[in-house]
């Protein structure tokens, strides 16, 4: 890995690149690492304004690195400030053409930036397309194919089935990838590694269908929260001037109370009508959640032909978003409790309905905010759930290696081929965020 890259000093900004050694105590760190080589390139430049509509400040410092979509212009780090146009916050030297679907580059950005702007806490925000856990392959191969019904979105490129192991987030068109679940865990491990520290305070992901359990598992350890939507998010995402302004008149805040006033904003921001829902996850907190689950599953597999009809209704009938696949957990366990008579089932569903049905700062889901009748039974966070045939890629998952939902799903639904013949076509379908 390329050892950090000291910024640039500029004049206008006596706190840009204050050493570690300074008297200076920078209280936040927020990095924002911007996948726009694709079909979001507009939107990024878009957020890329309304961050520096807030700038950094003494005690809050925001940096971006971000990858355009237009041939031959180069990937940029900046430190945002108020004032001045986005080219005076560039750090110099441009870097080229880069990847940002390369864990690599993603590992430098985030080590260079807290190498460059070191702080008490640190926020990373990944920005661009998401589809969840899910392979974003559909039946014809097509990567991030098709917007939501109705929106019209181009492929973003295609990929063969067998290279699509788990979500795909910052989509880079020309060099057709993107980051899985693993590599964005290695990424943040690497980084976390050179900059000698535990663990991120707050994981922002700023892209669609991202607050699942799968994938909060896979970073477990390497951030304390994580703050993601359930739903696709409209074209514009958060809106950062709010969001910023607030932690730079708060920045003793801590990660779960940035996570809670990114909620508000982003509720307030959005238009009538779209449906909306963001949470933050108390990552030391996954384990509960996922004992609970696991006896859950073990009631279901231990008397399967009684469970397995709620299990299907709760498929059927539980929450759900643009990805029809994704289900809150919350109401699958609500459904099952509620309709079925058997009492060891009955208890472990209603034990995990516990532990999701009050957001507070001493549970798994910190805070959770929706809005809009399609969201009204959400609860914070989303588990895997098709009605129908189960992907053959979501055996590959830590979380399904490590916990008994695999089993129960392979239960109800048979396990699929490793070619990836079961896999749905709507795939695809859903891993583009909505235009605004």
């Amino acid at each position: 890995m390329a050892p950090p890259v000291a910024p640039e000093r500029r004049r206008d900004d006596p706190w840009r690149d204050a050493p570690r050694s300074s008297h200076v105590a920078r209280r936040w760190t927020v990095m924002v690492y911007m996948a726009g080589d694709n079909d979001l390139e507009a939107p990024a430049r878009a957020d890329l304004a309304e961050i520096k509509a807030a700038g950094s400040t003494r005690q809050v410092a925001v940096v971006a690195q971000f990858d355009p979509a237009r041939a031959g212009a180069p990937t940029r780090r900046y430190y945002l400030s108020r004032d001045g146009a986005l080219e005076e916050d560039a750090i110099d030297p441009p870097l080229g053409e880069t990847n940002t679907g390369d864990a690599r580059d993603l590992a430098r950005f985030l080590a260079w930036g807290m190498a460059a702007y070191p702080a008490d806490r640190y926020a990373l925000v990944l920005w661009n397309h998401g589809i969840g856990w899910r392979d974003a392959t559909g039946s014809q191969g097509s990567v991030g194919g098709g917007g939501p019904p109705g929106r019209g979105k181009r492929p973003l490129f295609r990929a063969p089935a067998e290279s699509i192991v788990a979500r795909g987030i910052a989509w880079d068109a020309t060099s057709q990838d993107f980051l899985d679940n693993a590599e964005i865990r290695r990424a943040l491990d690497a980084a976390l590694l050179l900059s000698r520290l535990d663990r991120l305070d707050v994981l922002a992901l700023d892209a669609c269908l991202m607050q699942m359990l799968e994938v909060a598992y896979e970073i477990k350890g390497l951030a304390r929260y994580v703050v993601a939507s359930q739903e696709v998010e409209p074209e514009g995402g958060w809106p950062y001037t709010t969001l910023l302004r607030r932690l730079s008149a708060w920045p003793d805040a801590d990660g779960a109370q940035l996570g809670a006033m990114a909620i508000d904003a982003y509720l307030r921001d959005g238009r009538a009508g779209d449906a909306l829902t963001l949470s933050v996850l108390d990552l030391d907190r996954i384990g509960d959640v996922t004992t609970a689950l696991d006896a859950l599953c073990r009631a279901i597999l231990d008397n399967l032909p009684v469970a397995r009809p709620f299990v299907l209704g709760a498929a059927r009938a539980a929450q759900r978003y643009r990805d029809p696949d994704c289900r809150d957990l919350y109401d699958v366990a609500r459904l099952i409790w509620d309709h079925t008579a058997d009492t060891a089932l009955r208890a472990r569903a209603r034990d995990l309905m516990a532990l999701l049905e009050a957001p507070g700062a001493d549970r798994f889901v910190v805070a959770e905010g929706h809005r809009g009748a399609g969201v009204a039974r959400s609860h914070g966070v989303s588990i895997y759930l098709p009605d129908g045939a189960l992907s053959p890629f979501y055996r590959r998952l830590e979380f399904a290696r490590d916990t008994l939902w695999d089993e129960v799903l392979r239960a109800l639904f048979g396990a699929p081929a490793e070619g990836g013949g079961a896999s749905r076509p709507q795939a695809g379908a859903v891993a583009t965020r909505a235009p605004g």
